[in-house]
């Protein structure tokens, strides 16, 4: 991980991941995945809201030779198309991806 500028100026760093977390941490983004789907589990399986793509859990990424990090999304909500759900139950994954010091930002997609 490394300490950057979200852009040049800003004065607002990040730790962005590079390559190799994102593969150090891959199963670590697995669980979490398994652990959200079972969340939702637990409260009903609903599907409420608007159809929405895109929806999940983003980190802040820096590509090799780049200094400017951007999100890439490492967590999709694939399991229904609203994005109710999974916007009053995005704190699992975000907490859980902190006890890691891993930055996540919750995606609300966008409409279908």
């Amino acid at each position: 991980m490394r300490r950057v500028e979200t852009y040049r100026g800003s004065k607002d760093f990040v730790l962005a991941l590079e390559p190799a977390d994102l593969e150090y941490l891959t199963p670590t983004f697995d669980r979490v995945r398994l652990e959200w789907a079972k969340e939702w589990q637990r409260r009903g399986c609903k599907d409420e809201g608007s159809c929405c793509l895109g929806v999940g859990v983003s980190v802040y990424y820096l590509r090799p030779g780049k200094r400017k990090p951007e999100r890439r999304q490492v967590i999709s909500w694939t399991w229904t198309q609203g994005d109710l759900e999974a916007d009053r139950t995005r704190h699992l994954p975000l907490g859980m991806l902190a006890e890691h010091g891993v930055l996540g930002v919750y995606d609300c997609g966008r409409m279908d």
